[in-house]
């Protein structure tokens, strides 16, 4: 049984932390470890954290002495990771207890470097209604730079496919740079259409303004892209993006 290192970012998540880390308890596979970084948290975080490695020995928590972001915390987690693979799971969002087994047996079936998954949108000031948003079989470099359909807390990837830095930190969409560099490298990454993860909407990428701003700042610094080619990249993005809105499913629980 091939090990699953779970790498979880925890910064002032007292409300959100356990349910977390619960849908990872649930996961129908028991060969993984969840390594919890608690990033100079102010409220019960890491006491909390703290519960989850009593409970359960498969669990770690360390504690950043000062916030060091998101991505530098994730690539702490990356550095003392122990396994085959690697898989994300902010501590906001939620897995289906199938995801890491089913994820697992589409990487062995078609051999790619990375998978990823559909998933729910999750409005809590509407918890009655949820968005589903369905995610292609397959997605190459290009077709990734018109539009990111990697969520991060749905991705599982062969470790030994990681970068040696890591999550970039000078980018705030820090996710899908990688997701970029890991494709134009040679990567293969490989989608699945079941929902498998929930998110909660409302997060740091919410402004849609300034995350377009951040986009184009990885067309040209990270995948050093021409002006011309950013400017075509950035009109696909808001095209899809309101087309998403579209693609995305209503449903009323």
């Amino acid at each position: 049984m091939p090990l699953v290192s779970v790498i979880m970012p925890a910064y002032n998540c007292e409300q959100t932390l356990e349910a977390a880390a619960a849908s990872v308890f649930s996961q129908t596979v028991s060969g993984w470890e969840l390594i919890i970084v608690d990033d100079a948290s102010r409220d019960g975080t890491a006491a909390l954290a703290n519960n989850l490695c009593v409970r359960d020995p498969r669990v770690r928590l360390v504690t950043n002495e000062r916030n060091l972001g998101v991505a530098a915390s994730r690539n702490r987690g990356i550095r003392l990771a122990k396994g085959d693979y690697l898989a994300f799971l902010d501590s906001d969002d939620r897995w289906q207890p199938k995801k890491l087994e089913l994820q697992l047996a589409r990487l062995e079936k078609t051999q790619a470097d990375l998978c990823y998954t559909s998933y729910q949108l999750c409005d809590p000031a509407r918890p009655d209604v949820i968005k589903l948003y369905r995610v292609p079989p397959g997605i190459g470099y290009r077709a990734l730079l018109k539009e990111n359909v990697i969520g991060c807390s749905t991705v599982l990837m062969r470790a030994r496919r990681m970068p040696a830095q890591g999550f970039p930190c000078a980018f705030f969409h820090e996710d899908y740079a990688l997701w970029l560099k890991l494709l134009r490298s040679g990567c293969r990454a490989v989608g699945m259409e079941e929902p498998l993860v929930s998110y909660r909407t409302g997060g740091r990428s919410s402004n849609k303004l300034l995350a377009a701003v951040h986009r184009w700042e990885i067309y040209r610094r990270s995948e050093g892209l021409s002006l011309p080619a950013c400017c075509y990249y950035l009109g696909c993005y808001a095209a899809r993006g309101l087309l998403k809105h579209g693609r995305a499913i209503s449903h009323s629980r």
